[in-house]
């Protein structure tokens, strides 16, 4: 359940668990996350993210790096992509 949700897109594909979206700015707050990114995949439990920034409470992640990928409740983050 969202409680606020502010996204300004542009190109998001969104079929039904999978959601692809090329974003410059993305602001969700259930419970926390705000991101600027380049490119975002997410499936469900799965979200590999190419950004800029991205801060996210869940519990907590706060990064600024050029891949992500979350597998709740695990996610990996790293500045570079070599690691």
């Amino acid at each position: 359940m969202n409680l606020l949700t502010i996204t300004l897109n542009l190109l998001t594909i969104s079929l039904s668990p999978l959601t692809i979206g090329l974003s410059l700015l993305t602001i969700t707050l259930s419970p926390l996350t705000i991101g600027l990114s380049l490119l975002t995949v997410d499936l469900n439990l799965l979200t590999i993210g190419l950004s800029l920034l991205t801060i996210g409470w869940s519990p907590l992640t706060i990064g600024l790096d050029l891949l992500t990928i979350g597998l709740n409740p695990w996610k990996r983050t790293c500045a570079i992509p070599a690691c």
